[in-house]
């Protein structure tokens, strides 16, 4: 072997966008080869194979699945900053293309290029730059200022407030920016630049939308001052606003603006500022500022338009007067003033429309006079919601009448053509009421009336106002316009209604021109959505789910709702993808669109505003879906009829690789008869380990030729016989001379492309000529795991023993892409040479060579391999003392041939069982021979040894026991089985057992509950068996039970269980014993059983207790109830026991004891008769332990029980006199006696039976 060489091509996953922003995954595929740069080149195994790959304005953040991070060095890694990846794939045979995923976030600025350079044995590679474009968003916002004013010299000096914002992620802007201005009064009021002309946002009053740029505020309300600010007046209405010295990265940005509403969280408040302009004018009236919307360019050249729709901003003010009425910002705490067309709310707000009146002031007026307050309700958009005096000391005190209008006037009626809430008369007479009506709906209009002379009760007050409440209905879509309108009384004509003031505030576009000191207007807005989508990952592999995360928001400015309902999420899955049921909070509801995709979908009430919200899921790619392929992945997210939609990206894996190999099916070229002449083949093999079916391969065989610089030399000729091809490939051949062929499938000679031999000027024909010089093979698609085979044949002519040819290719698959290198030498056989072919048998009963690991057939351990050598004599003489070695198996594979003749062959078979010392997964053994040196030659005969191998699969099987193997069991325990099959080795198994129970169920029950999480198990008699397949790594465990029977249906008391499997080892691990052990008792007496006693008498017991079954006893107990002996019978005392302990309390007499196995114990106690009783002595023993039981006793006393009668002297002697009488006196006695008996002792029997 020389030294290995490698290449190295780059490309982007297909689909890859031409632009990314920041943060954006992009996946390089990368391909590399190593292969042995000899000119005969062998497929040894070369270590840690790594490519090195550094990108270019992009990061790293995982290692790809090839790469490996354990048993390598170096090991696959990350640098620190995530622009390096080093990828160690460990080990590979030199004839091998790998195929590398490797996803990169995009990290740069606009203008910036992702790239990638990767480098391996000094060949580099680079992937084709992608533009990085970031976005770029600016915006200054008017809209709301504060609520301030004020007059003095020169008119009324008001203040409008901005801010600048960029969008989130934005690069940044220009340092310089002037804005266009119109700044006009409606009333045609002279306008002026104010001294303190563009200065910070200090206060005091808020304004919505706007965070402070000065002053002392929460730091989450306070963004900064602009570098420098300045506004020149231009023209009467004309100003130029200049904003210089942005800082576009600010280190913590405002979150809520001056008022504490949430400020929008996809855009980055920058700065903010008033301007201050004075209107010189001593009327009521208003000041409306436009800004232009100019364009924006980015550092980078990129160019935003300023949002329009925020570029207006008003202020408007009254003179004292007898009545004014409009909003109340206070109310929401929201800034502007009223009538400027600034105030902004949401449906659902509750507002409060102030009325005032100074009228209290003029008590030059009639006492008599009538004072009037009254509201018409915009009732298309508002709901009545009560009123209330604005000023504490203000109370119906001075006896003012409130009413509520619930006629049906169609000026106020929302479903009427006529609604015009503005033309409603106050002073109509009909549909009034003084009581608030409790369904406040019903309520049009409001008016509170009092005369003068009772409103002068409050003179010393400055105004009196009213706060009429209306709730905006939460159906008003957004951008509708709402009015607040009043009428007050008036004395001209005399008491007369009248709403008739002047414009302040032009509105147009809307249901009215123009505000007025009666008249004012609310806008309702609501937020926008957003949503942005990621997945965890940017490879993903079918079966392994990923994690998606949405980040979605509902954004807007000012006095937004807090929270919205309504929000609706719409995700589209991709074809092949579903979603994991339970992975998401909340769960989606999951349907099917016409494309078969899944969508999720979610409706969202409650959610925040201006604030960012994740909700993540998993989903998962089947096996339908295509390795390489884009997996796109969108998202919509819908609110108030504008819907924002976002898209996330995955790539399914392709990491894998193709090798190659050519062999020679036999080293030699027989050349029996000497004439060299014979046959030799050589056979290629491309096998892939790669996830993508390869759309081809391609195979160039150039044939041996003398000068080839591979080795091959030799005399005469040889001829290709025959290409044996797999089913759908394509043979193709050429006669051109063999110098100037490359095998490089890829070389431009040999057509358009690897696979496509269009326009190749090789010569390249399906038609086989005479004489080819080279054979191209090009294969149909090749599967993932599969192997494409085909078989290069030839037969010589007049060559000699030791001549050498060698064959190389060269292939490509579809896929991996990049050329594999692989070479095999054929030698013509020496005048004294054999060949060994060894083979093994697999299960199907099929030989196989099995040189290649591609060719190894399967077995467990517990297989009996069956192997079969053949010597062959390739040469020219015979062959003595052949002895042939296996080293492996050293004793059955040895065989001895005494002579072997030219071209003869003999053969070998012999078994190897495959125990468990044997290491898993490629297993090979080597068969080799010798023979004696021939005298002739004096050179020892070639004899190459010839490998085959086997992949061993294989299980274990452990039995256990609860209670554990070797306990002593008792009646009535459960004993619980669990069989553990545990799969070893490389390839699933199929596994089996069989439990013999036929020395358990001798003394216990099987429960006939078995059960097995894997395989299938089945019951025979006293067997189970149990029968599987286990995959990879896979774990069956089955489960019975037994319940030991009771004593007196022990068997020998040994329960001994015994697994029988291929997979048991040791033995040991699955037998389970469990021994069980009882004991008798039986009772005699002296005198026996039924005999009379007299007065004086001895009787003595005697209890004889044994053990039996295969466990010693522990604390063994029996029992005799003395009570009907001792009313007749006195103690002696004399208890004696020949092992354990013998007592008596009371009338209980009780041995206990431990009994080893087979011991018998006997006790011996006695008592003297006094007849004191009623003559009867009766007794029996008894066990309260389960595991012991009554035994007939060696006198045929069959059930522990004695009894006595007890003669009476007298009656005796009277006896012996009395003749038949007293005969049948007795003889009716014991009858009698008999029948007690027999029913004493069945009592006795039921309860020793029961106990």
């Amino acid at each position: 072997m020389a030294a290995p060489v490698y290449q190295i091509e780059a490309s982007w996953a297909a689909g890859t966008p031409t632009t990314v922003k920041s943060g954006d995954v992009v996946t390089g595929v990368w391909r590399i080869n190593v292969n042995d740069d000899a000119p005969a080149p062998s497929n040894d195994p070369v270590d840690n194979v790594t490519v090195t790959i550094t990108a270019q304005n992009g990061r790293y953040t995982a290692v790809p699945s090839l790469c490996l991070t354990t048993g390598v060095t170096p090991a696959s890694s990350i640098s620190a900053d995530g622009h390096t990846l080093v990828c160690n794939v460990g080990t590979r045979d030199q004839g091998t293309a790998v195929v590398i995923q490797a996803p990169i976030v995009a990290d740069g600025a606009t203008g910036d290029q992702i790239t990638a350079d990767g480098s391996i044995g000094g060949q580099t590679a680079s992937l084709s730059p992608i533009d990085i474009t970031n976005p770029f968003g600016m915006d200054i916002r008017w809209g709301v200022g504060t609520p301030n004013f004020s007059v003095g010299d020169g008119g009324y000096l008001v203040d409008y407030e901005w801010t600048l914002s960029k969008a989130l992620g934005s690069e940044a802007g220009p340092q310089s920016i002037t804005y266009n201005l119109n700044i006009a009064s409606p009333q045609g009021s002279a306008v002026s630049v104010d001294a303190k002309a563009c200065s910070p946002f200090t206060g005091p009053g808020a304004a919505d939308g706007h965070p402070w740029s000065g002053g002392t505020h929460p730091a989450t309300q306070l963004t900064v001052p602009a570098g420098t600010c300045t506004i020149t007046q231009t023209g009467a209405n004309t100003f130029q606003m200049t904003i210089t010295g942005i800082d576009y990265s600010p280190a913590n940005p405002p979150t809520l603006d001056s008022a504490g509403n949430r400020l929008p969280v996809d855009q980055v408040a920058l700065a903010s500022g008033s301007i201050w302009i004075r209107v010189n004018t001593a009327a009521s009236g208003s000041v409306v500022l436009n800004s232009d919307a100019p364009t924006y360019t980015s550092v980078t050249g990129q160019t935003a338009q300023d949002d329009p729709s925020n570029n207006a901003e008003s202020k408007a003010w009254t003179t004292p007067g007898l009545y004014s009425s409009g909003w109340g910002r206070g109310y929401t705490n929201s800034g502007g003033t009223q009538w400027d067309d600034t105030y902004r709310v949401s449906a659902g707000t509750t507002v409060g429309q102030y009325m005032d009146s100074g009228m209290q002031l003029h008590t030059d007026r009639p006492d008599d006079r009538i004072v009037g307050m009254c509201t018409a309700l915009d009732t298309r958009y508002v709901t009545y919601a009560g009123w209330g005096w604005a000023q504490p000391v203000t109370d119906n005190t001075i006896g003012a009448t409130a009413e509520y209008y619930v006629g049906n006037d169609p000026t106020v009626d929302p479903s009427s053509a006529a609604y015009d809430p503005n033309a409603f008369d106050c002073g109509s007479t009909g549909g009034w009421t003084t009581v608030q009506p409790t369904d406040l709906t019903t309520v049009k209009a409001m008016r509170i009336t009092a005369t003068q002379g009772q409103f002068e009760q409050l003179s010393a007050q400055s105004n009196v106002t009213a706060v009429v409440y209306q709730k905006i209905n939460a159906n008003v879509p957004a951008g509708t316009d709402i009015w607040s309108f009043f009428s007050g009384v008036v004395d001209v004509p005399l008491n007369n209604w009248w709403n008739g003031t002047g414009c302040i505030t032009p509105t147009a576009g809307s249901r009215y021109p123009c505000t007025t000191g009666f008249r004012d207007v609310l806008r309702v807005v609501t937020a926008t959505p957003a949503v942005a989508k990621s997945a965890d990952r940017s490879v993903v592999s079918p079966g392994d789910p990923a994690v998606y995360t949405l980040t979605y928001s509902a954004n807007g400015a000012g006095a937004i709702p807090a929270t919205v309902d309504g929000y609706q999420l719409v995700d589209t899955l991709p074809a092949g993808v579903t979603y994991v049921p339970g992975t998401a909070s909340p769960e989606p509801a999951v349907s099917t669109n016409g494309s078969g995709q899944q969508v999720l979908t979610w409706t969202l009430n409650g959610v925040t505003t201006n604030a960012d919200h994740a909700l993540t899921y998993q989903a998962v790619a089947d096996s339908s879906v295509t390795p390489g392929s884009a997996l796109v992945n969108s998202v919509s997210a819908s609110y108030g009829g504008i819907t924002k939609s976002a898209t996330a990206q995955v790539t399914v894996a392709t990491d894998g690789y193709t090798t190659v190999v050519k062999t020679a099916d036999a080293p030699f070229i027989p050349n029996v008869n000497g004439d060299g002449t014979g046959t030799g083949s050589w056979t290629v093999t491309v096998k892939s380990y790669d996830p993508v079916t390869q759309p081809f391969t391609d195979t160039i065989d150039i044939l041996p030729y003398n000068g080839d610089g591979r080795g091959t030399a030799y005399t005469g000729s040889y001829a290709l016989t025959s290409v044996n091809a797999p089913l759908g490939a394509t043979v193709y051949y050429t006669t051109a001379d063999p110098t100037t062929l490359s095998d490089d499938p890829s070389a431009a000679q040999n057509g358009a492309a690897p696979g496509d031999p269009t326009g190749n000027t090789a010569g390249w024909t399906t038609t086989m000529p005479a004489n080819p010089t080279a054979v191209r093979v090009i294969g149909g698609s090749l599967a993932p795991g599969a192997t494409q085979q085909f078989g290069v044949h030839i037969t010589t002519n007049g060559v000699k023993g030791g001549d050498t040819l060698v064959n190389r290719a060269q292939a490509i698959a579809g896929h991996t892409a990049l050329v594999m290198r692989t070479s095999a030498a054929i030698s013509v056989a020496n005048y004294y040479s054999a060949t060994i072919l060894k083979e093994v048998q697999a299960a199907d009963g099929t030989w196989h060579d099995a040189n290649s690991s591609v060719d190894y057939p399967a077995f467990h351990y517990g297989d009996t391999v069956h192997y079969r050598v053949t010597v062959t004599n390739t040469g020219q003489g015979t062959l003595t003392n052949v002895d042939l070695t296996d080293d492996k198996s050293p004793t059955a594979g040895a065989f001895h041939i005494a002579s072997l003749a030219p071209g003869a062959s003999e053969s070998h078979e012999y078994d190897l069982v495959l125990d468990e010392t044997l290491p898993g997964g490629g297993f090979v053994n080597t068969a080799c021979a010798t023979a004696d040196t021939p005298a002739d030659s004096g050179i020892a005969p070639t004899i190459p040894c010839d490998p085959a191998g086997i992949d061993i699969a294989g299980y274990s099987v452990v039995k256990t026991a609860d209670p554990a193997p070797g306990s002593v069991v008792h009646s009535g325990d459960v004993i619980h089985y669990t069989v553990t099959v545990t799969q070893r080795g490389p390839v699933p198994s199929a596994a089996s057992f069989t439990d013999d129970l036929s020395k358990v169920v001798d003394d216990a029950t099987y429960n006939g509950d078995v059960a097995a999480d894997a395989g299938t198990a089945t019951v025979t008699g006293s067997s189970i068996a149990w029968t599987g397949t286990l995959g990879v790594g896979a774990v069956a465990k089955i489960t019975y039970s037994v319940t030991v029977k009771d004593a007196r249906s022990m068997g020998d008391g040994t329960l001994d269980n015994v697994v029988t499997s291929d997979g048991c080892a040791p033995a040991s691990d699955c037998e389970t014993v469990h021994r069980f052990g009882s004991y008798t008792f039986a009772k005699t007496s002296d005198p026996a059983s039924g005999h009379a006693v007299k007065t004086g008498d001895r009787i003595t017991y005697t209890l004889t207790i044994a053990q039996f079954g295969a466990a010693p006893v522990t604390g063994g107990n029996v029992v005799d109830d003395l009570s009907k002996v001792l009313d007749d019978a006195t103690w002696t005392g004399d208890q004696r026991a020949t092992s354990g302990t013998v007592t008596r309390a009371g009338s209980t007499l009780t041995w206990t004891g431990d009994l080893a196995v087979g011991q018998v114990v006997t006790v011996t106690y006695s008592v003297v008769v006094t007849g004191d009783g009623d003559k009867q002595i009766a007794n029996v023993v008894t066990s309260p332990d389960g595991d012991a039981f009554c035994v007939p006793a060696p006198d045929k006393n069959p059930d522990c029980a004695t009894s006595h009668r007890v003669d009476d002297p007298a009656v005796t002697a009277g006896l012996a006199s009395t003749g038949s009488t007293i005969g049948w006196g007795v003889g009716g006695l014991a009858g009698i006696l008999f029948a007690a008996g027999g029913a004493l002792l069945f009592l006795r029997r039921r309860r020793i039976s029961n106990t």
